[in-house]
C-alpha cells in the first residue's frame, strides 16, 4: 500500500513537471514574441554570453560588438559566438555578475547547449517553473489530500501573477528555491522524527539555500526559519535530541558555505542588502503596503540615488568621513541606520510586517493590484476572456483572505498546537518579510499561502460534515472532541492576546519615546535664513536661501531646514510648499510638495526637511504661489546635525503631541495624522495650488438627490457619510447641473476614515472625469471640466472588497476658478 501511494505521488509529480514545463515554455516564448522592452539588468548577461562562447566567467562589457549590444537590448533574438571574438577585452565579473554568479552561469550553460538565443531560454524558465509547481504540490501534500494538492499546484501553474514574473529571470529565479526550502521546513515539522531524515534534510536545506544565493540574495531570509524550526518545532520534546539539533545546524551551515562560497567571497566587496532595506522604508511603499504614516517619515521617493544620499550623509555625520556607495563601509552604515530606526520606531516595523501579511493572504483576491487579469502575453482571445472572468469572481472575495488564513491555523490547532504555532510563526515571517521592500516581484510566489488556507479549511469542513452525519446516525462522538474544541478556543484567544499585547506594548513605548525624540528636534539650535524671492513661472515664487549653496557639489552634503507656517497675513486654508531642486539631465528630481493646513492657532505649523547637495542636483529653494508667500513666517537651518543623526521629514502641527506617533494599518485603523492632506487630481497634471478653497460650505443634502448614507451636519457645516452601502459603486449624491467653461474645477475636501468613494463630473448620466479617494486621512479632490458645457458633480461609493462600510466627512465642496485667488 505504501509503495502504491509513493508510485502515485511520483506519477503526479512527473505529470506536474511536464505540464508546468509546457505552460512555462509556451508562455515565455509568447512573451518574447511580444517584444517587451528588456529590464536594465539584462545587460549583465553579457557575462553569460562570454561563458556560452567559451571565454569563461568574465565580463566582456555591455557592447563588445554591435551585434552583442543589440542582442542584450533584445533588438535581435540570437547571435553566434563569432560576434564575440577573442580580441575583445575581458574583465573580471562586475559587482552584479559576481553576486548573481549562478544565475548568470545557468543562462550561459543553457546558451552553450542550445545556442545564444532569447527564445532558447524558455527551456530554463520552464524548468524553474516546474520546480516551483512541484514544491507547491509538496507543501500542499503535507497538509491536504492529493486532489486538493494537485488543484493547488495547478492554480499556481496558471496564475496570472506567477506568469507575470516568470519571464523576469532575476525576480523569478528565487521562487523555486524559497518554495523548496519551505517544503523542507514542512517535512521537518510534519514527518516523523528520525536522525537520518533530519540530517539529510539539513544538508539539503543548506545546499538549496547556498545555490539559491547565487541566483538572488533574498535567499538569506531563510536562515532564521531553519534555526527556529530545528530548535523549537521538531516532532519531539523541545529538550530532547540536543545533539541531533546541533548536528543539523552544523551540517546545514557547512553545506551552505560549500555551495555558496563563491558568492560569499563576492560579498567581501560590499552588497546592496542594507541599501534595499532602507529603500523599502520610503513613503512610496506606504499605499501599496497598506500603512498610513504619522507626523514623520524617513524619506519619500523610490530612488536609489536618494537612498545613497541618505546613507552617505548619515555615515559622514556618524564617522566624519565619506563612504563609497555599496562598499562594505556603506553596507555597515546602512545597517547602523536601520538599527537606529528599530530602536526608535519598533512599533512601525511590526505594523509594516503585519500589513504585509494582510496583503499576502489577499493575493489571489486582489490580483489586479499587482498585474493584469490575464498574463501580459495572453490578453486576447478565449484564454484572456477566461482569465478576466476568473479575476472578476475572485475580486468579489477581496477581504476574505484574513479570516480564512486565521481559521485555517486555528483549525490545525485542534490536532496539534505545535504545528499550528509553527504555521502561524511561518506565516508571520514569510508573509511579513516583504515589508522590507513591498513590491510584488519580492513576494508573488507566496500566492500559494491563501490557497493552502482554503484547502485546509475545505478538509476541516469535510471532517466536520462527516462528524455531523455520525451524530445524526446516533453514533457517540469521540471523547477527545471536547478537548480539541477547548484547545482551539484556547489557542485562538492566546494568539489574539499575544498579538494585541505585543502591538500595544511597542506602541506605548514608541509614543513616549518619539515624543521625547521630536522635542529634541524642536530644541536643536537653528539660524534664520534670509530669502531672495524669484519669479519662476505663472504666479509662482522661488524663495532662495541666501546663505546656502546654489550649485552642485562633488560629494554628498546635507542641510536640515525648518519652515514655519503661520496664519498671520495668510488667508489660505491650505498652503502647498514645494522643496525645489535644480537637477541636471540624467539625475532624479527630488523636488517634493507638501500640502500644509494653515494652523488656526498662533503657534506655527513646522516642517523639518533635509535637503541634499550632490553631483547632478542641488537644493534651489522653497517654492510657493504668490498668494502663499505670506504664509511662510521663517525658514531656518539646523546648525548642529550631530544632534539629529536621522534627518526626518517632519510635518508638525501645533497639536502634534496629541496625535498617534506611530504608523497605522490603512484599512483597519483611523489614520495617525489626520491632518495630512492627500491630493487627488484629474487630469494628473492639474495643479490645484492656485485654486480658491474658501467659502465652499456644502449645501443641505435635502435639496439634492442623495443616498440615505449622507447626512448634513448643519452646525459644523459639513456632510457626514456613514453606513453600509447597497452596492460597491452606488451613487451617494448628485449636485445641480451647471454649465462651465473648459478648465473650471470642482473641488471636494474632507476626511476619509474608512472605505472609499469616487468624485467626478457626469455628462449625459455617464462619468466624464473622476478620481477615486481611497486612502484614510484628509483629502483634497479636484476634477477639471474637460470641455465647455453642462456637468453634474457627483459622489459615489468606491468599495472594492467584501466590506460595504463607508465612513467619511465632506467639509468643503464647490466650483473653483483658477483665477479667483489671484
Amino acid at each position: 500500500m505504501m509503495r502504491r501511494r509513493r508510485l502515485l505521488d511520483a506519477a503526479i509529480v512527473a505529470a506536474l513537471i511536464g505540464s508546468a514545463m509546457v505552460v512555462g515554455v509556451l508562455y515565455c516564448r509568447a512573451f518574447e514574441r511580444s517584444r517587451t522592452p528588456p529590464e536594465p539588468w539584462v545587460r549583465e548577461l553579457s557575462a553569460a554570453v562570454a561563458f556560452a562562447c567559451g571565454h569563461g566567467f568574465v565580463d566582456p562589457g555591455y557592447a563588445p560588438s554591435p551585434a552583442v549590444a543589440a542582442f542584450l537590448e533584445k533588438k535581435i533574438d540570437r547571435i553566434s559566438c563569432e560576434e564575440l571574438s577573442g580580441s575583445v577585452p575581458m574583465r573580471p565579473p562586475n559587482f552584479t555578475q559576481a553576486l548573481y554568479r549562478y544565475l548568470t552561469l545557468s543562462v550561459g550553460l543553457t546558451w552553450r547547449l542550445l545556442g545564444v538565443s532569447w527564445m532558447k531560454l524558455a527551456i530554463l524558465f520552464g524548468l524553474l517553473y516546474a520546480i516551483s509547481v512541484v514544491a507547491v504540490y509538496g507543501v500542499f501534500r503535507l497538509a491536504v489530500s492529493r486532489v486538493l494538492a494537485v488543484a493547488g499546484a495547478m492554480i499556481m501553474a496558471v496564475s496570472p501573477l506567477q506568469l507575470r514574473y516568470l519571464p523576469q529571470l532575476r525576480d523569478y529565479a528565487k521562487a523555486p528555491f524559497i518554495l523548496t526550502l519551505i517544503l523542507i521546513l514542512g517535512l521537518l515539522v510534519i514527518r516523523p522524527f528520525s536522525l537520518r531524515r533530519v540530517l539529510a534534510l539539513a544538508i539539503g536545506y543548506g545546499a538549496v539555500m547556498g545555490i539559491g544565493l547565487g541566483f538572488r540574495n533574498d535567499l538569506l531570509i531563510n536562515v532564521l526559519p531553519f534555526i527556529v524550526t530545528v530548535a523549537l518545532f521538531l516532532p519531539v520534546p523541545i529538550r530532547s535530541h540536543l545533539g541531533t539539533r546541533l548536528a543539523a545546524l552544523a551540517l546545514c551551515a557547512a553545506s551552505f558555505v560549500v555551495c555558496a562560497w563563491p558568492i560569499i567571497s563576492a560579498y567581501r566587496a560590499g552588497s546592496n542588502t542594507g541599501h534595499v532595506a532602507v529603500l523599502g522604508l520610503m513613503t512610496y511603499f506606504n499605499p501599496p503596503l497598506g500603512v498610513t504614516g504619522s507626523v514623520y517619515d524617513w524619506g519619500a521617493p523610490y530612488d536609489d540615488g536618494f537612498v545613497m544620499k541618505v546613507i552617505g550623509s548619515f555615515a559622514e555625520r556618524l564617522r566624519h568621513r565619506p563612504v563609497s556607495a555599496l562598499s562594505p563601509e556603506y553596507d555597515r552604515a546602512a545597517f547602523e541606520y536601520l538599527l537606529l530606526i528599530a530602536r526608535h520606531w519598533p512599533a512601525d516595523l511590526l505594523i509594516r510586517a503585519d500589513a504585509s501579511v494582510l496583503r499576502v493572504v489577499e493575493l489571489p483576491f486582489q490580483i489586479r493590484s499587482y498585474t493584469t487579469a490575464a498574463p501580459p502575453a495572453v490578453v486576447d482571445g478565449i484564454i484572456g476572456s477566461l482569465y478576466a472572468a476568473w479575476a472578476g469572481v475572485l475580486s468579489r472575495l477581496s477581504g476574505i483572505g484574513v479570516p480564512i488564513a486565521a481559521a485555517a491555523i486555528v483549525a490545525v490547532s485542534s490536532s496539534s498546537v505545535r504545528v499550528a504555532i509553527w504555521l502561524m510563526v511561518s506565516l508571520l515571517y514569510f508573509a511579513g518579510y516583504p515589508a522590507v521592500q513591498f513590491d510584488a516581484r519580492h513576494f508573488f510566489f507566496l500566492e500559494f499561502i491563501p490557497w493552502l488556507a482554503v484547502a485546509l479549511l475545505g478538509e476541516a469542513a469535510w471532517r466536520a460534515l462527516a462528524t455531523a452525519r455520525k451524530v445524526r446516525a446516533g453514533e457517540r462522538l469521540a471523547p477527545d472532541l471536547v478537548v480539541r474544541g477547548r484547545r482551539v478556543v484556547a489557542f485562538g484567544l492566546a494568539s489574539i492576546l499575544a498579538f494585541g499585547a505585543a502591538t500595544a506594548a511597542l506602541r506605548t513605548y514608541q509614543q513616549r519615546h518619539v515624543t521625547s525624540l521630536l522635542d529634541g528636534y524642536l530644541e536643536t539650535p537653528t539660524e534664520t535664513l534670509t530669502l531672495s524671492p524669484t519669479r519662476v513661472g505663472d504666479r509662482r515664487v522661488l524663495l532662495r536661501p541666501n546663505h546656502l549653496s546654489q550649485s552642485v557639489e562633488p560629494r554628498v552634503r546635507a542641510e536640515y531646514l525648518v519652515v514655519d507656517i503661520t496664519r498671520r497675513n495668510c488667508a489660505r486654508l491650505l498652503a502647498p510648499v514645494t522643496f525645489r531642486y535644480a537637477t541636471t539631465s540624467g539625475y532624479t528630481d527630488l523636488s517634493q510638495r507638501v500640502w500644509v493646513p494653515v494652523p488656526q492657532a498662533d503657534e506655527p505649523f513646522r516642517l523639518f526637511f533635509p535637503v541634499y547637495y550632490s553631483p547632478g542636483a542641488y537644493f534651489a529653494g522653497v517654492e510657493v504661489t504668490e498668494a502663499d508667500g505670506a504664509c511662510i513666517a521663517a525658514v531656518r537651518r539646523v546648525t548642529n546635525l550631530d544632534r539629529t543623526p536621522i534627518l526626518l521629514n517632519l510635518t508638525l502641527p501645533p497639536d502634534w503631541r496629541q496625535m498617534k506617533l506611530y504608523q497605522t494599518l490603512t484599512d483597519w485603523e483611523r489614520p495617525s495624522a489626520p491632518y495630512r492632506v492627500r491630493v487627488y487630481a484629474w487630469p494628473r497634471t492639474l495643479d490645484p495650488a492656485p485654486l480658491a478653497l474658501t467659502g465652499m460650505t456644502p449645501p443641505p443634502v435635502s435639496s439634492l438627490s442623495y443616498s440615505d448614507l449622507v447626512a448634513s451636519d448643519v452646525a459644523a457645516g459639513r456632510w457626514v457619510i456613514r453606513g453600509t452601502a447597497r452596492a460597491s459603486t452606488s451613487f451617494l449624491a448628485r449636485l445641480p447641473e451647471r454649465t462651465v467653461s473648459k478648465g473650471e474645477s470642482f473641488v471636494l475636501r474632507g476626511t476619509l476614515y474608512r472605505g472609499g468613494f469616487t468624485v467626478g463630473l457626469l455628462k449625459n448620466g455617464l462619468w466624464s472625469t473622476n478620481v477615486n479617494v481611497v486612502a484614510p486621512g484628509e483629502f483634497l479632490a479636484v476634477v477639471e471640466a474637460p470641455d465647455e458645457g453642462p456637468f453634474v458633480p457627483a459622489l459615489a461609493n468606491y468599495l472594492m472588497g467584501i466590506s460595504r462600510r463607508n465612513d467619511f466627512v465632506v467639509t468643503s465642496l464647490g466650483w473653483a476658478d483658477p483665477d479667483l485667488d489671484q
